[in-house]
């Protein structure tokens, strides 16, 4: 599957993405960006103090989606950001049952700044954990 992210509205130029749900609109994409630059902002290393102040909307190419971290909890030598993965539009009626998942972003000091080190979101099986090495 390929999406185009520029010049313009995102949109999806070749590929099956696999869903009977509608597609979400072209309307909604606005400033949409792809999943892997979403995770690249919310995993690189930062360099100034971790805010927890969030805001993006993913687009696969036809689902849309929303990430926000807005809640800062201080932990030892780091914070922890809490939010949510929200499910916007081209999700099929199962899929949307869970709307909105909590999720949360770990950020330890290191070498002057702060490296994601945990990123735990909860699914319908249980908790999905990812931890740096």
């Amino acid at each position: 599957m390929a999406v185009q992210f520029s010049p313009g509205t995102p949109r999806l130029i070749s590929g099956d993405t696999g869903s009977s749900a509608p597609p979400a609109s072209a309307d909604s994409l606005g400033q949409a960006i792809d999943p892997l630059t979403g995770l690249v902002i919310l995993l690189r290393d930062q360099t100034e103090e971790i805010t927890c102040d969030f805001s993006a909307d993913i687009y696969d190419g036809h689902r849309l989606a929303r990430i926000e971290l807005n809640r800062a909890e201080p932990r030892g030598d780091g914070v922890i950001c809490h939010g949510s993965y929200r499910r916007v539009s081209g999700y099929t009626s199962s899929e949307s049952r869970s709307r909105q998942v909590p999720l949360s972003i770990s950020y330890v000091s290191h070498q002057g700044g702060y490296r994601a080190d945990r990123v735990r979101v909860e699914t319908r099986y249980g908790a999905a954990v990812v931890k740096q090495r």
